[in-house]
């Protein structure tokens, strides 16, 4: 895949990937930061798909320190703490599989089997 070029879409990716994961940007920008979809799910997502289009190491960093929140936030019976009632766009398995694939974490899969 390294032959292909696809900056077409990984540069405008990673802007994407940066301006969410960028809490302080976020903020400034009038996005609260006690939205879980904001300032959780969407950075997650973004993170892990940036690593797994680009190979570039710095997302894999940030991937994995917001796969580690994402978990922590994961009840025993899958549902995600900082909702107050289920909402299916914060189950992400595909994230959780990338994290799997990229680091062999088996909380991943553990994670995956509870959502």
């Amino acid at each position: 895949m390294n032959d292909i070029d696809n900056r077409w879409y990984t540069e405008p990716q990673k802007k994407y990937a940066n301006y969410v994961t960028n809490v302080v940007l976020l903020t400034q920008k009038g996005y609260s930061s006690n939205k879980p979809f904001t300032m959780v799910i969407r950075p997650f997502s973004s993170g892990l798909s940036t690593i797994y289009m680009t190979g570039d190491k710095q997302w894999l960093n940030k991937a994995n320190t917001l796969t580690d929140l994402y978990q922590k936030n994961i009840d025993d019976g899958g549902k995600f703490k900082l909702k107050k009632s289920f909402d299916v766009k914060s189950l992400m398995p595909k994230g959780l599989l990338y994290r799997y694939l990229f680091s062999g974490d088996v909380q991943a899969i553990s994670t995956l089997v509870k959502i």
